[in-house]
Formats: structure tokens, sequence, C-alpha cells
């Protein structure tokens, strides 16, 4: 069980035509386990946060996320990709969702993977994976075939303008590390950390970082058990990751 489906996603066109971007919808079946309302986040989009938007919707007895793009970004190329978008599902009241029923879900995995439980759609036709059981189907198209393919949580990514890697010292560590990183460029940034499962284990204090000036924030672990975590920086232009261990 967790408060937030934390989902990343990346479509490929394997196609020979551009596929426009406004005619594109990708969608991850949940079960929302009750009535509350539900919000999203969108944490990262290499084509840019803000021209990648969510909706809730349902179709039959199924409940889905829908991710659209902004029309404006034109068409995505033959044997191109979107680049990794991320986004946070979570409910009004924090209340937690079971995965474990979840039709799209995915366990943790270190590859990139395809997904045929997450669909796709191109001008409202079905052109990528299987809706569940429950869902109102969609018609199958014919038109350029797109393929969807789930992004781990921590892929390798471009880090754009970033001089400094993310990095913690000690790490190793028992109570607490100091997570440290330099940015080119004077912006706010964002830290979590997340388990293997791709769950949020924590938030840490958000900044303003000023170009060429290191930060430091640390971590208080002594209440998360022993094991593997994952440390994720996200500005506007940069996205890392670092594996942390604590003993």
């Amino acid at each position: 069980s967790t408060n937030t489906i934390s989902t990343y996603v990346q479509l490929q066109n394997v196609g020979n035509q551009p596929v426009p971007y406004q005619d594109l919808a990708v969608r991850y079946w949940f079960t929302p386990e009750g009535e509350v309302p539900l919000n999203y986040s969108v944490d990262y989009a290499v084509l840019g946060s803000r021209n990648a938007q969510i909706t809730f919707g349902k179709a039959g007895t199924e409940t889905y996320a829908e991710l659209r793009f902004n029309p404006d970004l034109g068409s995505l190329a033959p044997l191109s990709t979107t680049g990794n978008v991320e986004y946070r599902i979570t409910k009004g009241d924090w209340s937690f969702f079971d995965q474990s029923n979840d039709f799209s879900y995915r366990p943790f995995s270190l590859d990139f993977a395809p997904n045929d439980h997450m669909t796709v759609y191109q001008r409202g036709q079905l052109v990528y994976g299987q809706e569940p059981a429950g869902a109102t189907v969609a018609k199958a198209g014919k038109l350029a075939s797109t393929q969807v393919a789930l992004a781990p949580l921590d892929a390798p990514e471009a880090a754009v303008g970033l001089p400094t890697a993310l990095s913690s010292y000690p790490n190793p560590f028992t109570g607490s590390t100091t997570l440290t990183f330099t940015l080119a460029q004077s912006q706010a940034y964002q830290l979590a950390i997340y388990d293997t499962n791709g769950r949020l284990v924590q938030r840490l204090p958000a900044g303003q970082a000023t170009a060429g000036q290191p930060v430091h924030v640390e971590w208080q672990a002594a209440a998360v058990p022993a094991g593997f975590y994952l440390a994720r920086l996200v500005t506007d232009t940069v996205v890392q990751n670092l594996k942390l261990i604590r003993h």
C-alpha cells in the first residue's frame, strides 16, 4: 500500500510517420479505493512539465489517469521518443492506494520494459496495449504504430547543465547522510527519497540553488529500515538519481 502512485512513462514512435502530439493519449489503469477526489503532479518531463497534463476518468467500471500532451509540441517524429514523463497520483485526503489490484501497476525494475497494461490511443483509437476487462473497449486502430514503455525510477537520464552530479556522504550510512549537488543555473530544486518499489519515503526540504554554489541537504534516516533507497533531485532542467544504502 502507498499514498502515492508514481508513474514513469516514455512513448516511442516505432512507425514511419510523424504522430501529432495532440492526437495521443496514454492511460494508466488503477483502482482508486473509494470516492475521494484525486490529484496529480507532473514532477518531470523531458518535453517540459507544463506540456504534460493528466485527467482522471472512467471507462465502464474502470478508472484511469490519462496523459495528454500540449498540441504546441508539434509531432513525435518516427523512431523518436517523448523522453521520460514522471507524474504522481494522490488522494485529496492522502489515504492509501492498494497497488496490488491496479491493472497497470508493475513492480520496480532497473531496466526500461514495455507495459501492455498501459494503453495508448491515437485520435481515440487503441494503438497499443490491452484495456482491463471492465473497461468500455476502444476501437482498435491501424494508425502509425506507437509503443509505450515504463521507465524505471533510476533510469539513466541526461543531466542538463549539471556540472556536479548528486552525491552523498557517507554512503553507505547508518543514521543520516548528506546529499550534495551543484547546479549550473540558479533555480528551484526538490529532493525526495524513494524505496525500491518506487514509493515515496520522504520529501526533503526544497529550496533555491545559486549557480555554481554547492547545496547540502541532510537526510535523517534513523526512522526507516535498513536497505536500498533512491534519492531524486528534480529542477526545471535536471533530474538526477542516486542509490543510497542504509545500514
